[in-house]
């Protein structure tokens, strides 16, 4: 319907703004140099508004009150689709799932809930706009989170146990309490310092506690990493 109307006021604009044939009007000719002297410094005089033709000032005037009259119609229109966002019912299943899983990324949202990425990028970016949720970027992943579900200082904890990576070693360390950085690295078959920058960020966010045993430095999650993790398992 809407696009109807916008088509019937696009022909009504165009009809109104023809060019309208005056009668006793001038002829037009190609340019040709003149050969005397002549002024070439512009336009002769400035005319007003009201010295126009009439058909002009007339087309003016409808377009202007058309144009007021698009706004009146199409502009509750317009808004009413913005502030109902969440009537939407995949956009309101999307807020909560968001609000279920903190730090979950549109992947996931698409994966879980069996709808088109596309899509799901779609209605997180509104979300975004009304204010619903934030993103958190961490290089080149993106988390999500309902707008002041997780205090900012925690957003980056949580986005570390939605990522698959981190989550495998922060499980590995919830399975073996106080395992060294060397048997990380050899269980997961990952390099060395690959397994130390994993765990230095955990011990930024205050996710894993650390000890020294004379030898190498043992490792454990934080209750509530182990809380989280034990959802994310079951």
């Amino acid at each position: 319907m809407m696009k109807v109307s916008a088509i019937i006021f696009i022909m009504f604009l165009g009809f109104f703004l023809m060019p309208v044939p005056v009668a006793g009007g001038y002829l037009v000719q190609p340019y040709t140099t003149p050969t005397g002297p002549y002024d070439s410094g512009g336009s002769d005089i400035m005319v007003s508004f009201f010295d126009l033709p009439p058909w002009i000032q007339a087309a003016w005037v409808i377009s202007v009150l058309l144009g007021f009259l698009s706004i009146i119609a199409f502009g509750p229109i317009i808004l009413g689709r913005i502030r109902d966002v969440l009537k939407n019912e995949n956009r309101r299943l999307i807020l909560q799932y968001i609000g279920v899983y903190p730090g979950c990324k549109v992947s996931d949202i698409s994966n879980d809930m069996q709808i088109n990425r596309g899509t799901v990028k779609y209605h997180t970016y509104f979300l975004c706009l009304e204010r619903k949720i934030v993103r958190k970027k961490d290089g080149k992943m993106l988390y999500l989170f309902r707008n002041g579900s997780v205090v900012n200082e925690r957003k980056q904890f949580f986005g570390y146990i939605r990522n698959p990576a981190k989550r495998e070693i922060l499980m590995t360390i919830l399975n073996e309490p106080g395992i060294s950085n060397t048997r990380i690295a050899e269980k997961m078959r990952l390099d060395k310092s690959t397994v130390h920058w994993h765990l230095s960020q955990f011990q930024q966010e205050q996710m894993v506690d650390c000890t020294w045993d004379g030898r190498s430095m043992n490792y454990q999650v934080s209750d509530e990493v182990a809380e989280i993790l034990k959802n994310f398992s079951a």
